[in-house]
C-alpha cells in the first residue's frame, strides 16, 4: 500500500486528466455493449419477422418503431447498418482519445519518476550507491520507472473498464432474461478464487524476473567498459561462462513465469468455455422453445463473452499490478533512501575567502577507520601535499572537504562554520576537484572542458587545456577541440585524459583546487610543466595536491605524509627531509635516484 502511495503522491498531479479519461471510458463502453444489441436488432428486424419476447433495443427501439421501414424490409436494414456503423465510429473515436490522453499522462509520470530517481542519484552519499550495482541503478531508473507508471496509466483505468464493462453487461443481460445470468455469476467466485494464487504467485515471479534482470544488465555494463581489459588478460571466456550463467538465469526466471502462465491460463480457458457452453445450452433451450428470439440468443451470448472475457481481463491486470508493483516498490525504497549527506534546512551563508580547518577529523565506514583524528590548517592561498600509501586516506581527506564523505568524530570549518551547516552545492562550487578516477563524456573535447559553464568561450577553454598541457596533442586529433571522445574516455590515452580532466578543474577556476593523484600517468617533464603552469594560474588560491610522487608536493607550503589514515610525519619539503629515516625522506630519494637511473 505504501508503494501505490508513493506513486499516488506523483499521479494525483494527473487526477483531472484521469478522471476525464474515466469519463471518456464510461461512454466508450456504453456504446460497446450495444455492439450486442444491434446485431440482435439487425437479425430479429431486418433478417425476421419480430419474434416473440424480443426486445425492442432499449434507448435504440426507435429505430424499429416503422417509421424507417418494416420489418425484413431493405430500409430497416439499412437503417440499423447505418446505426451500427455510427455506434462502432463513435465508440472508437472515444477510444482513441482516451488512449492519447492516457499515455501522454503516463509519459509525463514516467519522466517525473525518473527525475526523482536521478535527482537522488546525485544527492545520495557514495557509501549508500556502492550498495547498488550498476546493473541495479540502471533498471531503477529506466526499466522500473517505465514500468510503474504503466500501473497508472494502463492498468488502474483497464481495471475501471473492466468492472464497468462487467456491471453494465450484466444489467443488459438481465434486460433480456434475468435467469440467464446465473451462469456468468456463479462462474465469477471461481475464477476470484483461482485467481488468488494465481497473483500470490506472480509478484514472486516479477520480482525473480526482475533481479534477474539487473544482474545480466550488470554483467553486459562491466564487459562494455571492461572489453579492453578482458581481451589484455585473455580472459573472453570466463566472461562469456560469466554471461552465459547470467543469461540462463534470466531464461529460467521467464520460463517459471510462462509455465505458471500456461497452467493457469488452461484453467481459465477451461472455467471461459465451461460457462459458454452451459449459457449457450441454457439459452438456445429458451430459444428453442420460443421463449426468446434468435437476435436475443445472439446478443445473450455476446454478453456472456463479454463478461467472460472482462473477468479474463481482471486476472491479465491483477498479474501486470504484481510485475508493477514489485518496480514501483523498488522505485520507491531507492527514492526514499535517508539521504547520510544533504543540506541543511536553513543553511548558514558562505562569504569571503574560503579558510579551511580540519579539526580532529575521524572518518569511519561500516566500522573501518578511514582517518583518524586527522587536524590541518587551511588558510586561503596555502598549498597542502598530502602523500602516503595506497589505502592511506588521501582520496577520503580529499573527498571529505566535498562532503562525500561525512566526519564521524570531529569537523572541517569554511570560515569558521561547519560544513554540514553550509548548503551542499555552495560548499562544492567552492572546489574544483581533478578526481584520481577520471571520467569524460561522449561529448567533444571543448564540452569535457567547458562543463562546469558550457557558454564560456573558445579563448578560455584553450587557455585552460594550455595551463594542462593538453592544447598540443587536442589540436592534433582529427578534429581539434571538437573531436568527440568515446565513452568513457574510449579514444585518449591515460594521460591525455588526466590533462583534459585538469583542463576542466582549471576552467572551473574555483578558488580551492582539489588533485587527487591527477598526474600519475604523466611523465616527470610533463608533470613538472603542468605544476609549474598551474602554480602561476592559481597563484593566491588554496591548493591541496594528493600524490605518490614526492616530487608533485615538494613545492608545497606544508605536507602530511598519511599511514592508515594517521598523519605520520608533517612539514615543509626541507623539514621533513632532514627527518633521518623518514617515510617522506626514502620515498624522495628512492624517486629521485629512479629518475637519474633513468636520465643515463
Amino acid at each position: 500500500m505504501d508503494t501505490f502511495k508513493f506513486g499516488f503522491s506523483v499521479f494525483k498531479k494527473y487526477l483531472p486528466h484521469a478522471i476525464f479519461v474515466f469519463a471518456l471510458q464510461l461512454v466508450a463502453t456504453y456504446f460497446g455493449l450495444y455492439f450486442a444489441r444491434g446485431q440482435q436488432m439487425i437479425i430479429d428486424y431486418a433478417l425476421s419477422d419480430v419474434q416473440p419476447g424480443s426486445s425492442v433495443g432499449g434507448v435504440l427501439g426507435f429505430l424499429v418503431s416503422g417509421k424507417f421501414g418494416a420489418p425484413r424490409s431493405v430500409e430497416i436494414l439499412i437503417t440499423l447498418c447505418i446505426a451500427y456503423f455510427v455506434i462502432v465510429f463513435t465508440k472508437h473515436t472515444i477510444v482513441y482519445v482516451d488512449s492519447l490522453l492516457r499515455q501522454w499522462y503516463g509519459v509525463e509520470m514516467e519522466g517525473d519518476f525518473r527525475r526523482a530517481a536521478m535527482k537522488k542519484l546525485y544527492e545520495q552519499s557514495q557509501h549508500t550507491l556502492s550498495r547498488y550495482s550498476a546493473g541495479d541503478l540502471y533498471t531503477i531508473l529506466n526499466v522500473d520507472t517505465a514500468q510503474f507508471k504503466e500501473l497508472f496509466c494502463t492498468v488502474l483505468p483497464s481495471l475501471l473498464s473492466c468492472v464497468i464493462t462487467y456491471a453494465m453487461s450484466i444489467y443488459f443481460l438481465s434486460s433480456v432474461s434475468p435467469v440467464l445470468v446465473i451462469a456468468p455469476l456463479i462462474a465469477t467466485p471461481l475464477y476470484a478464487f483461482a485467481s488468488f494464487f494465481y497473483v500470490k504467485k506472480a509478484r514472486r515471479l516479477s520480482a525473480d524476473i526482475r533481479d534477474a534482470a539487473s544482474d545480466l544488465t550488470m554483467v553486459v555494463q562491466e564487459n562494455i567498459h571492461a572489453v579492453r581489459t578482458v581481451r589484455a588478460y585473455a580472459q573472453e571466456a570466463k566472461e562469456i561462462a560469466k554471461f552465459a550463467t547470467k543469461n540462463q538465469k534470466m531464461d529460467a526466471a521467464f520460463m517459471r513465469n510462462v509455465k505458471t502462465q500456461i497452467r493457469f491460463g488452461i484453467l481459465f480457458n477451461s472455467l471461459r468455455w465451461g460457462t459458454f457452453l452451459i449459457s449457450t445450452g441454457v439459452s438456445g433451450y429458451f430459444a428453442m422453445k420460443g421463449e426468446i428470439s434468435v437476435g436475443t440468443f445472439t446478443s445473450f451470448n455476446a454478453y456472456v463473452m463479454i463478461i467472460i472475457n472482462c473477468v479474463n481481463s481482471l486476472v491479465s491486470l491483477l498479474f501486470q499490478t504484481q510485475q508493477f508493483m514489485v518496480a514501483g516498490g523498488r522505485l520507491e525504497e531507492f527514492v526514499k533512501t535517508g539521504n547520510l549527506i544533504d543540506s541543511p534546512l536553513k543553511p548558514v551563508e558562505l562569504e569571503g575567502k574560503p579558510n579551511i580547518e580540519i579539526k580532529n577529523l575521524t572518518i569511519s565506514v561500516d566500522s573501518q577507520i578511514l582517518l583518524d583524528n586527522v587536524s590541518v590548517s587551511l588558510p586561503y592561498g596555502k598549498k597542502l601535499g598530502v602523500m602516503g600509501v595506497t589505502g592511506s586516506g588521501k582520496s577520503v581527506l580529499i573527498k571529505t572537504l566535498t562532503r562525500f564523505f561525512e566526519a564521524t568524530k570531529g569537523c572541517v570549518t569554511i570560515n569558521d562554520t561547519d560544513l554540514r551547516l553550509l548548503d551542499l552545492e555552495e560548499v562544492r562550487r567552492t572546489f574544483s576537484y581533478v578526481m584520481q578516477d577520471v571520467f569524460l563524456f561522449s561529448d567533444t573535447v571543448a564540452n569535457n572542458i567547458a562543463f562546469y559553464d558550457p557558454s564560456g568561450s573558445r579563448e578560455r577553454i584553450e587557455e585552460c587545456a594550455k595551463i594542462a598541457q593538453a592544447h598540443d596533442f587536442i589540436l592534433n586529433m582529427e578534429d581539434g577541440y571538437d573531436t568527440v571522445i568515446g565513452e568513457r574516455g574510449i579514444g585518449v590515452s591515460g594521460g591525455q585524459k588526466q590533462r583534459i580532466s585538469i583542463a576542466r578543474a582549471l576552467y572551473k577556476k574555483a578558488p580551492v583546487l582539489l588533485m587527487d593523484d591527477a598526474s600519475s600517468a604523466l611523465d616527470m617533464t610533463t608533470e613538472r610543466n603542468l605544476m609549474k603552469a598551474i602554480n602561476e594560474y592559481m597563484a593566491g588560491a588554496t591548493m591541496v595536491i594528493a600524490a605518490h610522487r614526492a616530487a608533485s608536493v615538494a613545492e608545497c607550503d606544508e605536507i602530511i605524509f598519511l599511514d592508515g589514515g594517521k598523519i605520520i610525519e608533517r612539514g615543509t619539503h626541507d623539514e621533513l627531509m632532514a627527518i633521518e629515516g623518514g617515510r617522506y625522506r626514502q620515498i624522495y630519494l628512492s624517486q629521485s635516484a629512479g629518475k637519474e637511473e633513468n636520465s643515463l
